[in-house]
């Protein structure tokens, strides 16, 4: 009885603290402990630019890049090395605005794309693409001309090769770079396109499946607030439709006021109600003319309204739409009910209004990240929680978790989450700005911050690399994860590889699905890649019965044989393991101590029944 109650108690105790996340969220600063307070830099992307298996910061200073290498344990250092400075290549440029890495010449190393502009014409992007030798960077030349707004990287013609999608300036209208080598060296088709509208600057461009074919399109957003969805990259003309904001068609947008409609901020995706389809998240900020703040500020959630589809049937085409009326209000409010505002920097048009997306609590519905103002004007960082799922047919919201590490963060910028650690646990990375008078600007640094005491979900981290020992992802790629939670209910979570590379959006090159509590293997994990085929199977493979919380590092070798693709998996052990640990030990040195008792007790006994018989054979032998 006393071993029984002993283990009851300690799994108590592991599921009393699993079942509230987001209570008492603790939230430590690490930004001395990685040694990121000594870089000055704004942070652009990620990726893994030594291939050491760890993911390193790609940072920004005007006119350089610099690259600030990770190790195992956290730590940043900066690598002088892979420097590169686009004035000595454009005497004309004076600000970087985008990084974008990606393997463009297929060598298994991350190359970049480095978008900025020039003097005296801020309205227009050049572009100059970098390669990656190994230990430096070395120039690929210009691409094209100048453009209107920053590149969206995707695999138009199913190649494996990253290639561009983006707008010229006047009647050159929208244009398709397609990437292929020559002799090794990166070289571009140019493929016009006429357009329907111009493309919205800043745009929310992406790269992602949307119908549920598990092959990636492109998604267009247009000027005249509408939405243009290339399902399918088999060829460069594929199935396109249009969908027009507050028009009768697939979807609506919250108001049709233009003021609103142009300080609408960049669409993300994200499941957020864990039906298995991605959904569309955008944020809204009224704000009159000459004002730098943001007033009615507000989130829209856009769901993803399949028809006739379970969520359980993966990889099948079918059709799809956004409507206002299955759309999700969520007003910024702190948790006493005063109103929030989102951070505008008028210095900084290339920072529009983006929400970062990232599961940190692995519950399976992604949480949002965001700065905000206060009714002072004062910024602070704001972590919401994804409760859409407590409340009947998705009337729920995103509840602001209180943080005084948070709150105490001066002069925010923008936010992120990031696995620091490499541990699969999401992390918050953070932007600040502090205004220097002598060379009138701002001066950027980033720190890092952690969760600590937050529930034990389980999780799944993937990374789908392009080729065996390549070091970049797949660009476009898309992931389901399908198994059976504690309620018995089959489930099923889907994430999407670097769909956006432009205005900030920080993509990783890894995806970290959480699972929620769970007591079962994954049953299915799908991966699909968008090469170019006829037959939708050679781009899809499902690996059974995968361990969670590990780290998958899948290579689709043949994309004609995809049971050759390979996986290897990392255990990334969490806190839950600890506790299980703790009560099988604390129940083994219970059962020892009853064990030893008893034998005790019953050496005791023996010994006096040895005495009684020695006594007695002893008095009749007199």
């Amino acid at each position: 009885m006393l071993l029984r109650f002993h283990f009851k108690f300690l799994l108590f105790i592991t599921v009393y603290k699993s079942t509230l996340p987001g209570q008492g969220v603790y939230i430590e600063d690490l930004t001395n402990k990685v040694d990121l307070s000594s870089y000055q830099g704004q942070l652009m992307a990620f990726g893994d630019i030594n291939s050491d298996s760890t993911t390193d910061l790609v940072i920004s200073t005007d006119t350089e890049v610099q690259v600030l290498l990770a190790d195992p344990k956290g730590f940043f250092t900066l690598q002088n090395s892979y420097s590169v400075n686009i004035s000595e290549y454009d005497t004309e440029a004076v600000k970087i605005v985008n990084v974008a890495p990606a393997d463009y010449n297929l060598d298994g190393l991350v190359d970049l794309a480095v978008m900025y502009i020039r003097k005296n014409n801020a309205s227009l992007i050049y572009v100059w693409l970098f390669t990656n030798k190994g230990h430096a960077f070395e120039s690929s030349g210009q691409l094209g001309a100048e453009f209107t707004s920053q590149l969206c990287v995707l695999d138009v013609n199913g190649d494996s090769i990253p290639d561009f999608f983006t707008e010229s300036p006047g009647a050159l209208g929208r244009n398709f770079y397609i990437t292929h080598l020559v002799n090794g060296s990166i070289a571009h088709k140019l493929e016009k396109q006429e357009s329907i509208d111009k493309v919205m600057v800043p745009h929310s461009n992406s790269f992602i499946d949307l119908d549920g074919d598990c092959l990636a399109g492109c998604v267009g957003f247009l000027i005249h607030v509408s939405i243009e969805f290339y399902l399918k990259f088999s060829s460069l003309l594929s199935t396109r439709f249009v969908c027009h904001l507050g028009g009768s068609g697939h979807w609506s947008s919250p108001n049709r006021d233009p003021e609103v409609l142009r300080h609408m901020g960049i669409f993300s995706f994200g499941d957020f109600d864990g039906d298995g389809h991605m959904d569309m998240i955008a944020p809204f900020c009224q704000r009159a003319s000459g004002e730098e703040k943001c007033a009615n500020s507000s989130i829209y959630i856009f769901f993803n309204v399949p028809k006739d589809k379970k969520p359980s049937e993966l990889c099948k085409p079918r059709e799809f739409y956004f409507s206002m009326e299955e759309s999700l209000h969520i007003p910024l409010e702190d948790s006493r009910g005063a109103l929030l505002s989102f951070f505008y920097e008028r210095d900084m048009p290339n920072l529009p209004l983006r929400v970062a997306i990232g599961d940190y609590d692995a519950d399976g519905y992604p949480d949002l990240l965001i700065v905000v103002r206060d009714s002072s004007g004062r910024r602070q960082v704001a972590l919401l929680r994804n409760e859409i799922r407590q409340a009947p047919e998705r009337q729920g919201g995103m509840r602001m978790i209180e943080s005084e590490t948070l709150a105490s963060i001066e002069n925010p910028l923008y936010a992120t989450f990031f696995d620091i650690f490499e541990k699969g646990r999401l992390d918050i990375l953070v932007a600040c700005g502090k205004w220097d008078m002598d060379s009138k600007t701002t001066r950027v640094f980033t720190k890092a911050f952690t969760f600590r005491d937050i529930s034990d979900s389980f999780f799944v981290k993937t990374i789908v690399m392009s080729r065996p020992k390549s070091a970049s992802p797949v660009v476009g790629a898309f992931l389901a994860a399908q198994f059976v939670d504690i309620h018995g209910n089959r489930v099923t979570r889907v994430g999407s590889f670097m769909p956006s590379a432009c205005y900030y959006s920080l993509g990783t090159p890894y995806v970290v699905v959480g699972l929620g509590r769970t007591t079962n293997y994954i049953d299915s994990l799908s991966v699909t890649v968008p090469f170019s085929s006829n037959n939708l199977r050679l781009n899809h493979h499902e690996f059974p019965a995968v361990i969670p919380n590990s780290q998958l590092i899948i290579f689709p070798q043949s994309t004609n044989d995809p049971p050759r693709w390979t996986i290897k998996i990392y255990l990334l052990p969490r806190r839950v393991v600890l506790w299980v640990a703790v009560a099988a030990l604390c129940s083994c040195a219970v059962l020892a101590t009853i064990v030893a008792t008893f034998h005790l007790l019953e050496k005791s006994e023996d010994e006096k029944e040895k005495r009684k018989m020695r006594h007695l054979f002893n008095y009749r032998a007199l």
